[in-house]
């Protein structure tokens, strides 16, 4: 009997056309991410295969415009649902917190009623550190939920910034990787310096900051005295970070470089953030670094 091969939907541009199909049938081309279709070396005509890859390509095809179009419809229904309840999406804290006050306090909190929320914690002294479900404080919970009413209100009333939750983030860390910027500088307030404090991977604010790439939080953070070459346990550099995952952004590289980070240094492989720089291959990017 003759071993079973596969080839891709690309078929004959990929490397991986005419490898040995995996024990169980399909599998994603690792060289372009598109499905393998398993082969017999005899019994199969060309035309069989081409058609075969073009049905594949097709099911390929409907299958993700199907996904995207289902993540359309969940957003579409999402952002009416916020609407309906004036802008600001729910948060189910009973799914989060046993404590059902927790819910009529980030109510209370959401209307930025002042006198409300200090006399909840008042009577309810121990609702100011409540926790839920992973560690998450009431801040967390502002935060999941996009309000930065209630978000104000808590701290203004004395909840901790840096109670931190079960993967070491806390709220101004979290801030730091929103996508509104005035969470953070809301956490920040007007005076005091920025904690030392990181994640369970070792990163702090600006780490975060730069690897979820808000630029102007990372702004925010560097004007208040942010370490710029502040380091993961891995070694990595808020700077290496910048080139990490997705394409780097030069404004936010420039913003960096100014306030002293490093390009040189290098994390416990030895590499530093121009070897990862390199992996894009932007002339603009790379004419910022030594």
């Amino acid at each position: 009997m003759s071993k079973p091969r596969s080839t891709c939907v690309n078929f004959g541009k990929c490397r991986e056309a005419g490898k040995s199909a995996p024990a169980g049938g399909t599998a994603a081309c690792p060289e372009c991410g598109q499905p393998m279709i398993p082969l017999a070396t005899k019994g199969l005509s060309r035309p069989v295969v081409i058609a075969a890859t073009l049905l594949a390509g097709a099911l390929t095809i409907f299958v993700t415009v199907k996904l995207r179009a289902d993540r359309g419809k969940a957003v579409t229904s999402s952002t009416s649902a916020a609407s309906i309840r004036g802008g600001t999406p729910s948060f189910e804290s009973s799914r989060y917190f046993s404590n059902d006050r927790v819910g009529t306090l980030l109510t209370t909190a959401s209307r930025g009623d002042d006198a409300g929320v200090r006399k909840m914690l008042s009577e309810h002294p121990e609702l100011s550190r409540a926790k839920g479900k992973g560690d998450i404080g009431l801040l967390h919970a502002a935060l999941f939920s996009q309000d930065v009413t209630a978000f104000e209100t808590l701290l203004k009333a004395g909840l901790d910034r840096n109670l931190a939750a079960q993967n070491g983030i806390s709220p101004l860390m979290a801030s730091a990787m929103h996508t509104n910027p005035r969470f953070l500088a809301v956490a920040l307030g007007k005076t005091g310096a920025i904690p030392r404090q990181a994640d369970s991977k070792g990163r702090d604010a600006l780490f975060l900051a730069v690897t979820n790439r808000r630029t102007e939080n990372v702004r925010l953070l560097l004007a208040r005295g942010a370490e710029p070459n502040c380091k993961d346990s891995r070694g990595n550099t808020a700077l290496m970070a910048a080139f990490q995952g997705r394409r780097p952004e030069p404004g936010m590289i420039r913003l960096l470089l100014a306030s002293g980070a490093n390009p040189l240094l290098a994390d416990k492989s030895g590499l530093s953030a121009r070897d990862f720089a390199v992996t894009f291959n932007d002339p603009e990017v790379l004419a910022l670094l030594p």
